[in-house]
Protein backbone atom coordinates (compact mmCIF):
# COMPACT_ATOMS: atom_id res chain seq x y z
CA UNK A 1 0.00 0.00 0.00
CA UNK A 2 1.24 3.74 -0.89
CA UNK A 3 2.08 5.94 2.15
CA UNK A 4 -1.08 8.29 0.02
CA UNK A 5 -2.97 4.99 0.17
CA UNK A 6 -2.47 4.73 3.86
CA UNK A 7 -3.67 8.53 4.35
CA UNK A 8 -6.72 7.97 2.69
CA UNK A 9 -7.20 4.52 4.81
CA UNK A 10 -6.93 6.24 8.01
CA UNK A 11 -9.00 9.49 7.30
CA UNK A 12 -11.68 7.28 6.27
CA UNK A 13 -11.44 4.76 8.98
CA UNK A 14 -11.83 8.42 10.92
CA UNK A 15 -14.75 9.22 9.46
CA UNK A 16 -16.40 6.02 10.03
CA UNK A 17 -15.38 6.17 14.00
CA UNK A 18 -16.74 9.56 14.01
CA UNK A 19 -19.76 8.22 13.07
CA UNK A 20 -19.73 8.46 9.60
CA UNK A 21 -18.78 12.27 8.58
CA UNK A 22 -18.03 12.10 4.69
CA UNK A 23 -14.19 12.93 3.77
CA UNK A 24 -13.66 15.39 0.29
CA UNK A 25 -9.99 13.95 -1.11
CA UNK A 26 -9.02 16.73 -3.24
CA UNK A 27 -6.45 15.96 -6.17
CA UNK A 28 -3.80 18.57 -4.57
CA UNK A 29 -3.15 16.47 -1.57
CA UNK A 30 -5.88 17.96 0.28
CA UNK A 31 -9.11 16.67 2.47
CA UNK A 32 -11.51 17.96 4.08
CA UNK A 33 -14.06 16.19 6.81
CA UNK A 34 -16.64 18.21 9.06
CA UNK A 35 -15.94 17.33 12.52
CA UNK A 36 -19.62 17.72 15.24
CA UNK A 37 -21.11 19.10 12.20
CA UNK A 38 -19.54 22.44 13.03
CA UNK A 39 -15.40 22.38 12.47
CA UNK A 40 -14.07 21.99 9.08
CA UNK A 41 -10.82 19.79 9.68
CA UNK A 42 -8.73 20.02 7.02
CA UNK A 43 -5.86 17.67 6.21
CA UNK A 44 -2.40 17.94 4.00
CA UNK A 45 -0.55 14.89 3.09
CA UNK A 46 3.03 15.15 3.39
CA UNK A 47 4.81 12.52 1.33
CA UNK A 48 9.07 13.86 2.55
CA UNK A 49 7.83 13.56 6.37
CA UNK A 50 5.55 10.68 6.08
CA UNK A 51 3.08 12.84 8.22
CA UNK A 52 -0.45 14.68 7.63
CA UNK A 53 -0.70 17.85 8.67
CA UNK A 54 -4.01 18.85 10.19
CA UNK A 55 -5.48 22.01 10.45
CA UNK A 56 -8.88 23.45 11.71
CA UNK A 57 -10.02 27.57 10.89
CA UNK A 58 -10.89 28.81 14.07
CA UNK A 59 -12.21 32.16 12.70
CA UNK A 60 -11.81 35.43 12.87
CA UNK A 61 -9.69 37.57 15.53
CA UNK A 62 -11.43 40.86 16.29
CA UNK A 63 -8.79 43.75 15.67
CA UNK A 64 -9.63 45.62 19.10
CA UNK A 65 -8.67 42.05 20.74
CA UNK A 66 -5.89 41.27 18.49
CA UNK A 67 -3.05 42.16 20.47
CA UNK A 68 -4.67 39.96 23.95
CA UNK A 69 -5.76 36.89 21.80
CA UNK A 70 -2.26 36.69 19.67
CA UNK A 71 -0.40 37.15 23.70
CA UNK A 72 -2.90 34.31 24.98
CA UNK A 73 -2.15 32.64 22.13
CA UNK A 74 1.73 32.83 22.36
CA UNK A 75 1.02 31.98 25.81
CA UNK A 76 -1.08 28.32 25.32
CA UNK A 77 2.05 27.62 22.69
CA UNK A 78 4.30 27.59 25.69
CA UNK A 79 4.65 24.18 26.50
CA UNK A 80 0.77 23.23 25.10
CA UNK A 81 -0.36 24.41 28.07
CA UNK A 82 -3.75 25.21 25.83
CA UNK A 83 -3.33 23.10 22.69
CA UNK A 84 -3.30 19.28 23.88
CA UNK A 85 -0.03 19.06 21.43
CA UNK A 86 -1.20 20.97 18.68
CA UNK A 87 -0.07 24.65 17.73
CA UNK A 88 -1.94 27.98 17.45
CA UNK A 89 -0.97 30.15 14.81
CA UNK A 90 -2.48 33.35 13.27
CA UNK A 91 -2.85 34.17 9.34
CA UNK A 92 -2.59 37.62 8.98
CA UNK A 93 -4.23 37.55 5.64
CA UNK A 94 -7.52 35.90 6.74
CA UNK A 95 -6.97 37.82 10.03
CA UNK A 96 -8.22 34.54 11.87
CA UNK A 97 -6.64 31.99 14.06
CA UNK A 98 -5.77 28.91 13.18
CA UNK A 99 -5.07 25.12 15.11
CA UNK A 100 -2.54 23.24 13.29
CA UNK A 101 -0.41 20.18 14.42
CA UNK A 102 1.63 17.32 12.28
CA UNK A 103 1.23 14.09 12.97
CA UNK A 104 3.56 11.24 11.87
CA UNK A 105 1.48 8.38 10.17
CA UNK A 106 4.06 5.33 10.60
CA UNK A 107 3.13 3.02 12.74
CA UNK A 108 -0.25 5.23 13.92
CA UNK A 109 -3.20 2.72 14.56
CA UNK A 110 -6.61 4.14 13.21
CA UNK A 111 -7.49 4.67 17.75
CA UNK A 112 -4.09 6.85 18.14
CA UNK A 113 -5.31 9.06 15.18
CA UNK A 114 -9.16 9.69 16.21
CA UNK A 115 -7.60 10.59 19.71
CA UNK A 116 -5.49 13.61 18.39
CA UNK A 117 -8.00 14.57 16.34
CA UNK A 118 -10.77 14.31 18.90
CA UNK A 119 -8.31 16.01 20.96
CA UNK A 120 -7.78 19.10 18.76
CA UNK A 121 -11.62 19.27 17.72
CA UNK A 122 -11.89 19.76 22.07
CA UNK A 123 -9.50 22.44 21.86
CA UNK A 124 -10.76 24.14 19.05
CA UNK A 125 -14.20 24.61 20.68
CA UNK A 126 -12.66 26.23 23.50
CA UNK A 127 -10.99 28.83 21.03
CA UNK A 128 -13.65 28.90 18.44
CA UNK A 129 -16.12 29.77 21.67
CA UNK A 130 -13.31 32.61 22.85
CA UNK A 131 -13.33 34.26 19.45
CA UNK A 132 -17.14 34.34 19.28
CA UNK A 133 -17.39 36.16 22.36
CA UNK A 134 -14.83 38.41 21.55
CA UNK A 135 -16.91 39.18 18.44
CA UNK A 136 -19.68 39.76 20.43
CA UNK A 137 -18.25 42.06 22.44
CA UNK A 138 -17.06 43.84 19.29
CA UNK A 139 -20.86 43.48 17.98
CA UNK A 140 -18.79 42.30 14.76
CA UNK A 141 -20.54 39.22 12.39
CA UNK A 142 -18.51 35.61 13.52
CA UNK A 143 -18.33 33.36 10.36
CA UNK A 144 -18.74 30.15 13.21
CA UNK A 145 -22.56 28.39 14.24
CA UNK A 146 -23.86 30.72 17.47
CA UNK A 147 -24.40 28.51 20.80
CA UNK A 148 -24.53 30.13 24.52
CA UNK A 149 -21.11 31.40 25.73
CA UNK A 150 -19.72 29.54 28.66
CA UNK A 151 -20.38 30.63 32.17
CA UNK A 152 -17.54 32.91 33.70
CA UNK A 153 -17.57 35.56 31.65
CA UNK A 154 -14.54 37.22 30.01
CA UNK A 155 -13.22 36.32 26.66
CA UNK A 156 -10.20 34.21 28.48
CA UNK A 157 -11.09 31.38 31.00
CA UNK A 158 -9.03 30.63 34.16
CA UNK A 159 -6.61 33.52 33.54
CA UNK A 160 -6.96 36.92 34.98
CA UNK A 161 -4.35 38.49 32.72
CA UNK A 162 -6.18 38.78 29.85
CA UNK A 163 -10.01 39.67 31.65
CA UNK A 164 -9.71 43.29 31.44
Amino acid sequence: MSEQDAFREILTSLAASLGGPQVRFKEDGYAHLVYEKQLVFSFQFVRERKAVLVFVMLGRVPEFVCRKVLAYALFANLFWQHTAGSDLAYDSEDQSLVLQQRIGLEGLSPAAFKEKITSMGSVADVWVDLLRRAARQASLPVDVPDETPAPGGGLFPNDPRFLA
